[in-house]
């Protein structure tokens, strides 16, 4: 039984984000990888074995299973901090630690919550660590809960709220809200080493293909914006929030299946063309309605192009890494280099007071 429902023998049944049966469940799993890993840290002969037979079946067995703790502690803490009632209170969550001097202990506090938010959502945490599971290997059965004790076609599950999936499309079963609530939840990976190498290797090819362009028909001249650090630091500060985040939220997590989704490449680069061409179309329609300093510039079609190369180096850095910091650090650093080293903040400045002329 969850220890949300018990609290542990006090009766208390308290519900949060960082206590609930998801999480438990997510406890669970964490504590039984760590058993292992003491197990065979702790067991001379068993490390001895495997080095004395690197490809005896058990041992490949053992190192899938190694590969498999990984990513699934990556998916229990993906911020690489450890709950600390997930590490002490593993014994009290098999029964078996609860003694006169060690006392239950679960964190409530928002912050634990944060810490294990990728299994704060029931469906999303079902959904990725069953995908970890297949993508190393295992056999899943799906046991629906609503069918328990034989087949009945006229039983439907009832979505829980109207964020988790009441709401959806008319004549279809797909519930939007649950989709976008789930593809976010899903993009905030803390990128990893090889995610910052997928970084910088895509800055360096946008880099190679924009600044050429660009140069050749006279979009893009070096020219430092001259404003002081406070302007610079506001500017800076502004670009990340919008564009970066708004436009990388909308166009990629939002329309994009994520990487963790289970899709055909044919859906996925149909997905890709959509939000590509609505990238593009954004930035006219956006200088024409709100932003009408911009309509010299984002009608310009050397702008377009380079939009488009921006919108295809975001797109594969998304389906490399998954993660919205990923791409937003992307589209930010190019659109401040753009402001800044390139002059375009000026020259939208200009064009700012030129339609308030007229």
């Amino acid at each position: 039984m969850a220890r949300y429902r018990v609290g542990d023998g006090t009766g208390g049944a308290m519900i949060s984000p960082a206590t609930s049966c998801v999480q438990d469940a997510s406890q669970a799993l964490y504590a039984a990888i760590l058993a292992i890993k003491n197990q065979v840290a702790t067991t001379p002969q068993i490390q001895t074995w495997i080095r004395a037979n690197p490809n005896h079946p058990q041992t490949l067995r053992f190192q899938q299973l190694v590969e498999l703790g990984q990513s699934l502690e990556q998916q229990l803490a993906p911020l690489g901090i450890v709950r600390a009632d997930w590490q002490s209170q593993a014994g009290i969550l098999a029964g078996t630690g609860r003694g006169k001097t060690t006392k239950p202990f679960q964190d409530r506090s928002i912050w634990a919550g944060l810490t294990t938010w990728r299994t704060i959502m029931p469906r999303l945490a079902h959904d990725d660590l069953a995908a970890i599971f297949l993508k190393h290997g295992a056999t899943m059965q799906v046991l629906r809960t609503n069918q328990v004790g034989g087949w009945e076609s006229n039983i439907t599950p009832i979505a829980p709220t109207a964020l988790l999936g009441q709401i959806k499309i008319p004549f279809t079963n797909i519930s939007p809200l649950s989709i976008l609530l789930n593809r976010t939840l899903a993009s905030l990976v803390v990128p990893r080493f090889k995610d910052w190498l997928v970084i910088v290797v895509l800055l360096i090819i946008y880099s190679i293909l924009a600044l050429p362009y660009g140069w050749k028909f006279g979009f893009l001249q070096i020219e430092l914006w001259s404003a002081n650090w406070t302007n610079k630091c506001l500017l800076i500060l502004r670009c990340l929030f919008l564009p970066a985040i708004v436009e990388e939220l909308f166009f990629r997590v939002f329309l994009l299946p994520h990487p963790s989704e289970i899709t055909s490449w044919f859906q996925w680069s149909l997905w890709a063309i959509v939000s590509l061409v609505l990238f593009i179309l954004y930035h006219p329609l956006n200088a024409k309605t709100f932003f009408k300093a911009g309509i010299t510039t984002f009608f310009n079609r050397v702008f377009l192009v380079l939009a488009a190369f921006l919108g295809i180096i975001c797109t594969v850095a998304y389906t490399l890494t998954g993660s919205l910091f990923a791409i937003v650090l992307i589209h930010w650093i190019v659109v401040v280099v753009w402001l800044i080293v390139f002059g375009r903040i000026r020259k939208l400045d200009n064009q700012k007071i030129q339609n308030a002329k007229v």
